[in-house]
C-alpha cells in the first residue's frame, strides 16, 4: 500500500512539474493551491493521531504528533522545491532529470 500510494504521489509531483516547465505562469497558481492544502494535510494528521495518543500526548513507538507534522512538511518542502525547480527546466530537461531519478 504505502508504495502504491508513494507512485501516486510521485506522478501527481511529475505531473504538475511538467505543466509548470510548459507554461510558467501557472507557478503561482500551483505554490498557492499548494500552501492552502497544507493545513489541512496537517490537520488530517493532527485529528488521526489524537485518537491514538495517550494522556501525555505520547503516541504509538513514543512518537510524538511534531514528528509527524516534521515529516509532513518536510515531504511537502521537497515535492514543492522539485516543482518549482521545473521553472526553469525544458520538458526535455524534465524527461532526462526523471530518468536519472
Amino acid at each position: 500500500l504505502k508504495r502504491d500510494e508513494a507512485r501516486h504521489i510521485a506522478y501527481g509531483v511529475y505531473l504538475i512539474s511538467r505543466l509548470v516547465a510548459q507554461n510558467n505562469a501557472i507557478w503561482p497558481v500551483v505554490e498557492e493551491r499548494m500552501n492552502e492544502l497544507l493545513p489541512l494535510a496537517l490537520g488530517t494528521i493532527q485529528e488521526q493521531t489524537s485518537h491514538t495518543a495517550d494522556e501525555n500526548g505520547t503516541l504509538p513507538f513514543g512518537l510524538q504528533l511534531v514528528d509527524y507534522v516534521a515529516y509532513a512538511t518536510t515531504q511537502f518542502q521537497k515535492r514543492i522545491a522539485r516543482i518549482e525547480r521545473a521553472r526553469a527546466q525544458t520538458i526535455e530537461e524534465l524527461y532526462q532529470l526523471d530518468e536519472v531519478e
